[in-house]
């Protein structure tokens, strides 16, 4: 399924981002990585905070592309980050407009 497809179907919305938007999230994935292997943080809480950094993440993956998954769509950002990581995955090119 390719982002243009996911952008018919509602799954994603344009988003009109900035490169000061997607530093801060990458901001914050750096945070959580570095924070989540705290020593004697619980396992759980550890995963949790690796979980927020992968979400991070795809949401930096989407804003570059010009999308956003609507907050009523709670899963497609981490849809979104297995298929950003699918070699043969099928993205547009982003519109210079």
């Amino acid at each position: 399924m390719s982002l243009q497809s996911w952008l018919s179907e509602g799954l994603l919305v344009a988003h009109r981002t900035s490169s000061r938007e997607i530093a801060e999230l990458l901001n914050v994935v750096r945070q959580d990585l570095s924070q989540c292997r705290t020593p004697g943080l619980s396992p759980d809480w550890s995963l949790n905070i690796a979980y927020s950094a992968v979400l991070q993440a795809a949401s930096a993956a989407l804003a570059s592309r010009r999308a956003t998954a609507p907050r009523q769509v709670k899963d497609t950002t981490t849809s979104f980050s297995s298929l950003s990581l699918t070699p043969s995955a099928s993205i547009p090119a982003r519109s210079e407009s």
